[in-house]
């Protein structure tokens, strides 16, 4: 066996010689310009979104998971005084036969192999790849392929490619069945390899460029990863744009933007639904979409004093923590509370948050039901969200389970009414929250003033929060942010709802 590499003297610890890495190579699959921009322009990057950070993590986890499945596999450590593919080679060749983190480098295309596993001393390898995914996804493959053409190259005989990913069918406490390893991939990925040689050709290329490749904007900005770096190739594009337009096909969104249509008061657009034809008309006369009718009859008819207005938080983990949850269910560990008794009354607020390692489940169950009374409406922004989670806590907390129940048909979906009866251009096509709030109310539910912005970071900060070795200022800190996060959806809701009723009052 020969592994191709070239290296350099630096000190003990050598250094390999590369231009591309697996990670580095499926950035160049996504968009050549990422790529150019990952190596000459990483500065101009967007910072990583807590919910990539919270992905970051996670997959460690399972990497860990992984690794413990293989009790005397051997770990490739990266600042080790030998390089990494000497390490390999020499764990090979003293017969091991399972190695994490395995190096191999060839042509200037450096991979990792999560895990390399043979079954005794003198058989093939496997290559495994480790995802914290509940299936195979396509953007896994080139990954696969290129880490599969690597080590052909360097002479290691393989048995086959596989991706072992969490089965999310598995409750707790079954950790240690959690991990399921795919049938061999090698014919999935056969197309894939046939393309590396000249992808590898066309990335060095780019990567010894003195400016980055043209590159239209695309899907390829979104998916399979969101691009750091759309914002630089999205400064030009106008608010609102064709790219807004709301649930137009996504691909000819793209097609009629190239084609020089840009703006959505462009002529030549044919709306394929209501709501995007309602924000054409709206660009068109510089006024917001306000359904009088509609907006009356569901506050006077459908909507119930006193209002219970409800957000839950909740963590979603590929490692089970609690009873029969599963891998990725939604687990509540807060919620925000406000009560309204009268039209436009003032609120009252009650809150919760779990603030140990403990099961939530039970306190959450009992504060709700302590909290909500028999009657009223509950009203929950995206409410089939907040409906899902009671069911679940119904299941989960047998001793409420009816009063539970009985709260998730109560729930009313204000989402639904702002989308069939309100547009305002500041929408930009979207009807969440976190947008519909800021254009109405104002910047003071603008939630990017917030510590906490955005969904993924509530499970970092709980998680800091419920560590030993977190400080006990630092603790309450994380405590006060997660709460403000929280309560800032109900405190949105309360305004928004006597914002309709303003509306109704004033004839408009």
């Amino acid at each position: 066996m020969s592994i191709k590499a070239k290296t350099k003297a630096s000190g003990l610890s050598g250094t390999i010689d590369y231009q591309l890495t697996k990670t580095t190579y499926t950035f160049g699959v996504q968009c050549l310009k990422r790529l150019y921009m990952e190596k000459h322009e990483p500065a101009l990057a967007t910072p990583d979104a807590p919910s990539t950070e919270l992905r970051k993590m996670r997959g460690v986890e399972i990497g860990n998971l992984a690794h413990s499945l293989y009790p005397k596999g051997i770990l490739i450590e990266r600042d080790s005084e030998k390089p990494a593919h000497e390490a390999t080679r020499e764990a090979m060749e003293n017969g091991a036969l399972t190695i994490f983190e395995a190096t191999f480098i060839y042509d200037g295309v450096l991979v990792r192999v999560d895990v390399l596993n043979r079954k005794n001393k003198k058989a093939p390898w496997q290559l495994i790849e480790v995802k914290s995914s509940t299936h195979l996804k396509k953007e896994h493959l080139p990954d696969l392929a290129i880490q599969t053409w690597v080590l052909k190259n360097c002479k290691v005989p393989l048995e086959g490619t596989y991706l072992m990913h969490v089965d999310n069918s598995k409750p707790f406490p079954a950790t240690q069945d959690l991990m399921k390893l795919t049938e061999d991939l090698s014919e999935e990925i056969d197309e894939h390899i046939e393309e590396v040689p000249k992808r590898i050709k066309e990335m060095k290329k780019v990567l010894s460029s003195k400016k980055p490749p043209e590159a239209k904007i695309g899907t390829q900005c979104e998916a399979p990863w969101k691009c750091p770096f759309k914002e630089q190739c999205w400064k030009n594009v106008p608010e609102p744009s064709i790219l807004d337009l709301y649930r137009y096909p996504v691909d000819e969104r793209y097609d009629l933007y190239h084609s020089g249509i840009v703006k959505i008061t462009d002529k030549r657009i044919e709306p394929t639904n209501e709501i995007a034809k309602r924000m054409i008309e709206v660009e068109k006369k510089k006024k917001p979409h306000f359904n009088k009718e509609l907006v009356r009859n569901k506050l006077t008819n459908e909507w119930q004093l006193p209002y219970y207005y409800l957000d839950f938080e909740t963590i979603s983990t590929p490692i089970p923590r609690f009873n029969k949850v599963k891998p990725y269910n939604k687990v509540p560990i807060q919620f925000s509370l406000h009560i309204q008794e009268k039209q436009n009354g003032k609120a009252t607020h009650k809150e919760y948050l779990h603030s140990d390692g403990s099961d939530p489940r039970p306190a959450i169950a009992k504060a709700l039901c302590e909290a909500i009374g028999n009657k009223g409406t509950i009203l929950a922004f995206n409410g089939s969200f907040e409906a899902a989670i009671l069911k679940s806590l119904a299941a989960a907390v047998p001793k409420y389970a009816s009063q539970l129940k009985l709260m998730a048909e109560r729930i009313e979906d204000p989402q639904i009414l702002f989308r069939e009866a309100i547009y305002d251009s500041k929408f930009l096509g979207s009807f969440s929250l976190k947008i519909v709030a800021p254009a109405i109310l104002g910047a003071k539910f603008d939630y990017n003033l917030l510590e906490i912005s955005e969904g993924g970071a509530v499970e970092l900060f709980f998680d800091e929060m419920n560590q030993e070795s977190t400080p006990g200022k630092k603790k309450e800190e994380l405590r006060k942010q997660l709460l403000a996060y929280c309560k800032v959806d109900t405190e949105a809701l309360v305004e928004l709802t006597n914002w309709l009723w303003s509306k109704l009052s004033k004839g408009e």
